[in-house]
């Protein structure tokens, strides 16, 4: 899928904006000038909701009491998506009709990387488990299901556990069922980071947060003698929600621990450029929003982030500070004060 077409009203910066797109995108402006904010608005119309805030009144044009944005995308179907926004709610519509969050995910694969990114790999476990539930529900519906079904057990078993030893017979039944659902989640999430991991950068899977071996037998075993122990603590102690993973470099060190800064947008960059490769292995083509990834990379990675970005078949909206950074193929816009215009070099 490919967004042609994105009109802006009251929303960040934007008074009232209407962009046309390319297959290659490129943004330069001065710092705070509405750059990322037309990113954010993309994400939004994919993904349903920002990366910036978790209050989605926060992206209204300050003193506005509205705002919406809109797009429209064309693919193996056209699809016109407006999300309204108002100080205490926000409406989907696709192709005119109300539609949930969920139902958006999914439709539209899309991708966003920043130098914030950089915390999924010395941040906390958290992060790197939304990373991979980012990734695989758009990739898979029956991840989504499996994993939205997942935490309704996990909800259910702790509030089972906070009662104590005579929910004993209910924690067991739960987990029979939690069983075959942590399975799927388990085997899905290794799988992509065995695709991802290569010689030069080797990612380590823990379930649970564990070096564990995913197998029935294994699983049960844990499940059934964790049991007195979870009844003690109240909560669950072992499960998919735990899940961590290392990045390792050559000599087998923690890019989270031995790395420089641009050590590790460089990898994060490996990262994201493997899963778009993912992508359009299975024809799913998706957009990718890249904000400030050149800075602080030397001159070779630099280049060689563009080059790929220049490649690959994903829809590529990138920003920069820089406007030398912007090369022929993609199409630039300038951003200053809320105000974009087309820039011919």
């Amino acid at each position: 899928m490919r967004i042609r077409f994105l009109e802006a009203n009251n929303f960040r910066r934007f008074k009232d904006v209407e962009i046309s797109f390319g297959e290659k995108n490129a943004f330069f402006g001065p710092n705070a000038s509405g750059k990322t904010s037309i990113l954010e608005a993309i994400y939004m119309l994919c993904w349903g909701k920002s990366f910036r805030t978790l209050r989605d009144s926060e992206t209204i044009r300050w003193g506005e009491n509205s705002g919406y944005i809109r797009g429209e995308f064309e693919g193996e179907d056209f699809l016109n998506i407006r999300v309204s926004l108002l100080p205490s709610s926000k409406r989907i519509q696709i192709n005119g009709k109300n539609a949930t969050r969920m139902s958006l995910i999914g439709k539209i694969p899309v991708f966003f990387l920043s130098p914030e990114e950089l915390s999924m790999l010395d941040g906390p476990p958290k992060m790197r488990r939304d990373f991979l539930n980012k990734v695989l529900s758009q990739l898979d519906k029956d991840y989504l299901s499996n994993y939205r079904l997942y935490l309704k057990l996990l909800r259910e078993k702790n509030a089972a556990l906070s009662k104590g030893g005579r929910a004993i017979r209910v924690v067991e039944i739960i987990n029979e069922r939690l069983l075959k659902v942590s399975l799927y989640i388990w085997e899905s999430r290794r799988k992509l980071l065995s695709y991802l991991s290569d010689d030069e950068m080797k990612i380590v899977y823990k379930p649970s947060g564990m070096r564990i071996e995913i197998a029935l037998d294994s699983v049960k075993k844990a499940l059934h003698g964790l049991v007195d122990k979870e009844i003690k603590r109240g909560y669950a102690l072992f499960g998919p929600h735990l899940d961590d993973f290392d990045v390792l470099r050559e000599g087998g060190f923690s890019y989270r621990r031995f790395a420089s800064r641009g050590e590790r947008k460089w990898v994060i960059w490996r990262i994201f450029s493997k899963i778009i490769g993912l992508f359009e292995k299975r024809e799913r083509l998706p957009i990718f929003l890249v904000d400030e990834i050149l800075s602080e990379l030397d001159g070779v990675k630099a280049n060689a982030v563009m080059e790929e970005m220049s490649a690959i078949r994903a829809q590529v909206f990138f920003t920069t500070l820089n406007k030398e950074h912007v090369r022929g193929d993609f199409r630039a816009f300038e951003v200053k004060d809320g105000e974009i215009r087309g820039y011919n070099r």
